[in-house]
Parts: C-alpha cells; structure tokens; sequence
C-alpha cells in the first residue's frame, strides 16, 4: 500500500503530530508512506518517511489522504493516479473565513472523493451539512484502521 498524507505544515498542531506519527508507524512495518505539505515549517516530530511539498504531488500514486478542504481540492485538480480519501480532521466550515457553500462542496460533493471522518459527531454534522455519508470513522488518522478498511474493501 502506497500512502499519502497532505496536511497544511508539519509544524506543532495535533493534525501534524498524528500524521507523521501514523506515517512514521506505516514505515516501521515497511510500507511506503510520503507527508505532503503546504507551508514550510519545522516538523514538530522527526519524520521517518519522505517529506515533500504539495507541488511534488503530481508524481505519487497510490492512496491520498487529504486533510482539509483546501488539500481535497488541491488533490482533485492534481493530475495524479491516485485513489482520493478526504479525512475530515476539522469542521472547518464552522470557521469564519470557511464558510463559502459553494467553494466547499466542490471538496465535500465530488465523487472522486471519500469521505472518512474522527467521530461519530463529525459523521452526522458532515451528513447534514454536504448530504454524504462519510465510508468509514477512525480516530486520531489511525492509518492501520484504514489499511483493514482497504483490504476489506478489495
């Protein structure tokens, strides 16, 4: 299983922590996992795995977790081969500057996309608010969750 993580920065937040660590825990059983970034930060733990900017994105296939709605969007106009998994980490679109109805369901709406979420909470507010039921809740971007869902699934 070939793995992508997009997140914002590697710097200090709980997003970032979790995905390099679940990365970090994906290389200790030797699989193949890569971080994407946005921004350049300093990573708030030392990553086991390949590290790169979001523009080297074109180049990977395999799974891509996306972790935003920002990185869903960038990940569906990526030309890549990639299957597209959406974490909905946040609820972003409780947020001020991310209440844009249109610009969001172009991440939320698009069925090149799954939709996966933290909780059960987020599951029924992400079904309210887009009318899609996210496929699968694990907490924390539990990667080894996800793998089983994965083999489950082919």
């Amino acid at each position: 299983m070939n793995t992508g993580i997009i997140i914002p920065d590697m710097g200090a937040s709980q997003l970032a922590y979790m995905a390099i660590n679940q990365a970090n825990l994906l290389a200790q059983q030797n699989e193949s996992c890569f971080v994407f970034f946005e921004n350049t930060k300093l990573p708030c733990v030392r990553p086991l795995v390949s590290c790169m900017n979001i523009s080297e994105l074109h180049t990977f296939t395999g799974t891509l977790i996306s972790t935003s709605i920002d990185t869903t969007l960038y990940a569906i106009n990526s030309i890549t081969n990639t299957r597209k998994i959406f974490y909905v980490w946040d609820l972003e679109w409780l947020r001020p500057n991310k209440n844009n109805f249109l610009y969001n369901m172009q991440a939320f709406r698009n069925e090149e996309v799954e939709i996966m979420c933290r909780s059960e909470r987020h599951a029924k507010l992400i079904e309210n608010y887009c009318n899609r039921k996210p496929s699968l809740i694990f907490n924390n971007l539990n990667l080894l969750a996800l793998k089983e869902h994965m083999k489950d699934k082919q």
